[in-house]
Order: C-alpha cells, then sequence, then structure tokens
C-alpha cells in the first residue's frame, strides 16, 4: 500500500498475541476496498481492504470467527473511489460491475 514501508508498528502492538502476518499485494487490497463499497456498503479504505482480503484467503473451519478491525475510512481516499480523479499514484483498477 501507498506509503506501507514507511509505517510504524505502533507502541501499544503486543506481538505475542499475533497469529500470524500476511503480506498483502497492492491490488488485491485496492480492489476488496472497491468490493467492500459496492457489495457491503462499507466506506473503507485500502488497508481494511487488505485485512478483508488476507481474512477471506484462510480457510476457516465451520462456525470460526474473524475479527477484522478497520484501521481506516474512506474519506481519505475519495480520490482513489473516484474513478473520475484517480491518477494520484494509487494503482488503477476497472470499476465494472
Amino acid at each position: 500500500l501507498k506509503n506501507f514501508q514507511e509505517s510504524k508498528t505502533p507502541g501499544i502492538l503486543d506481538p505475542s498475541v499475533v497469529d500470524k502476518t500476511v503480506r498483502v499485494p497492492d491490488e488485491p487490497a485496492y480492489r476488496t476496498t472497491i468490493r467492500l463499497a459496492r457489495e457491503e456498503s462499507l466506506l473503507a479504505g485500502p488497508s481494511t481492504g487488505a485485512i478483508v482480503w488476507a481474512a477471506l484467503q484462510e480457510n476457516f473451519p465451520a462456525g470460526a470467527v474473524a475479527v477484522c478491525i478497520s484501521p481506516d475510512n474512506a474519506f481519505k481516499y475519495v480520490s482513489f473511489l473516484s474513478p473520475e480523479v484517480a491518477g494520484d499514484g494509487a494503482p488503477q483498477v476497472e470499476l465494472s460491475p
């Protein structure tokens, strides 16, 4: 994700409670962000798209519960979500129905 490499690990993170770390490529993160907006009416940012995409890749047993915490919202990403003004360096994705 844009500027993701420069991000810092929050001081409040306790790595001992992290079960798994997943690296998510930009494209599925952005595509999932659009999917969340279109199909679930969730206006989230690409960090949330990455989290949801990673959770969807897991093979959870029937009845399992996964908790995904959304760290952002779409209001900072209006130019990304609006194809008319996209072009600020964010990956371009096809927004067909």
